[in-house]
């Protein structure tokens, strides 16, 4: 029963293009879509997918992980 389970989510990931999302680190620079402005993560906090984030304005949010996207390194 466990195989077939493992063998449904394989296919279900599959035809939905399922990525894992990688863990964002403190002092990566992200940008926060619902402000629609930049910031750096300050503290991953005790709550799963959960930081604290330092906005380009100085001001500190408690954002969830789909709420910002990790900007590339330059």
């Amino acid at each position: 029963m466990l195989e077939e389970k493992e063998k449904q989510k394989t296919h279900y990931d599959i035809r939905h293009r399922v990525e894992e999302k990688k863990q964002s680190s403190t002092e990566d620079k992200v940008w926060i879509i619902n402000m629609q402005r930049e910031g750096v993560i300050e503290q991953k906090l005790d709550e799963p997918r959960y930081y604290r984030v330092r906005t380009d304005r100085d001001s500190t949010v408690r954002r969830n992980s789909r709420h910002f996207q990790v900007l590339p390194k330059q």
